[in-house]
């Protein structure tokens, strides 16, 4: 019993250090065991930092370049939907965000594409991420064209999931 560190040298349980060879044959189940400890700490805490570390270098990413979102798969709903659900789109990117979701329904009637219904898959994940309700946004229904599943199924596999995942987003009816 003892603890092995990146340099392959463990030391047993009384602290002292030991050289052991280590050869790996086959798998092991890692739920079956109760801890692995790795530099210190356990495998968990290493996964989780290392986690941790990369999700706050993306949020810092995206926050730096999420400055006027629009309705785009770039740049857009994805970034936004990101960074609300860590807590961290400022007041004044969601604000221009919303204005610019105005700015696109009021230009096309509410029509954000005839054919690529991800559009509104998009957006109302997006809306729902920020705490608006999709269903009566600036007077549209974002979530209504999905209710179309010929148009919807028109981009294969992908149009139906983001309909199946978009509804789901807040336990919203089938319109």
């Amino acid at each position: 019993e003892g603890n092995l560190d990146l340099e392959n040298e463990m030391t047993d349980t009384q602290g002292d250090a030991k050289d052991w060879e280590i050869a790996v044959q086959g798998t092991a189940d890692i739920d079956e065991m109760e801890e692995i400890t790795v530099c210190g700490g356990t495998l968990e805490e290493e996964y989780a930092a290392n986690i941790t570390e990369a999700l706050n270098k993306a949020q810092s990413y995206l926050k730096a370049v999420t400055v006027n979102p629009t309705i785009a798969t770039i740049g857009g709903e994805w970034s936004v939907l990101a960074l609300a659900r860590n807590g961290n789109l400022d007041t004044s990117v969601k604000a221009k965000y919303l204005t610019n979701v105005y700015h696109t329904l009021d230009e096309t009637n509410g029509i954000l594409s005839t054919n690529k219904y991800t559009e509104y898959e998009r957006v109302a994940m997006a809306l729902t991420a920020i705490g608006e309700n999709p269903k009566n946004i600036y007077g549209y229904d974002i979530l209504k064209p999905l209710a179309d599943y010929k148009k919807v199924k028109k981009q294969g596999i992908n149009g139906s999931i983001f309909a199946l995942i978009a509804l789901d987003s807040n336990n919203y009816e089938m319109p």
